[in-house]
């Protein structure tokens, strides 16, 4: 947004100030927010001066030089947040004159799943198990975009379920790995777990295939 360079931030600034001076009444700006911003604009402008011309250039000008630009960019952030941004009088357009970004306000629908997790599962400790799984295909760890994570649901049962839906337990791990803690009574015994991916409004996708493993 605020160019970097020495003479962009410059020219960057002077307009953002410049225009928000012509309109301070329409936009409802503070007159002394302005001219706060435009002394260390200022302040600035003279300090690059300093630092590039041949017989006034110098490390501790350069020194000088970097701290007003660092003021006058800070000073920029804050007041572009306080009387720019959520401003109902600047517009696209204005806000297009003024060198900022345009806010996307159009939001992205959040899909329903469509596939399962790929997971599979580690012995942790005695009693626990760990549950490691990610998107089907993918090298990332990360959740798709819009899920808050995968449902693990699991039991401890002496036949193997036909469905997933037999499953007596289920909790949710958004991140991965998942331990699954079991009791003393349960060691020995076959856990069958599947896992389904959930989106942000508690849509669940498809299970993924049942798989088994004895507790430690």
């Amino acid at each position: 947004m605020i160019p970097t360079n020495d003479n962009g931030v410059g020219s960057w600034a002077d307009n953002l100030i410049t225009r928000c001076d012509t309109n301070k009444t329409a936009w409802a700006i503070p007159q002394d927010a302005v001219t706060a911003l435009r002394s260390l604009y200022d302040a600035y402008k003279d300090a690059l001066a300093k630092a590039q011309a041949p017989d006034t250039r110098s490390k501790s000008a350069t020194t000088t030089k970097n701290e007003a630009k660092a003021a006058l960019r800070s000073a920029l952030n804050v007041f572009i947040a306080k009387y720019i941004d959520n401003n109902d009088a600047i517009t696209v357009p204005i806000r297009e004159q003024l060198g900022l970004p345009i806010r996307d306000t159009t939001r992205t629908p959040v899909p329903v799943p469509t596939t399962y997790p790929e997971f599979f599962v580690k012995v942790k400790d005695i009693r626990a198990l760990d549950v490691y799984f990610k998107e089907m295909g993918s090298a990332s760890k990360g959740r798709p975009y819009g899920y808050n994570g995968a449902v693990i649901f699991y039991g401890v049962l002496d036949a193997p379920p036909t469905d997933p839906s037999q499953l007596p337990h289920s909790t949710l791990a958004t991140k991965t790995p998942y331990t699954l803690s079991f009791t003393e009574a349960e060691r020995g015994h076959r856990v069958y777990i599947a896992l389904v991916w959930q989106n942000r409004k508690g849509e669940k996708g498809p299970f993924s295939q049942i798989e088994d493993v004895f507790i430690p």
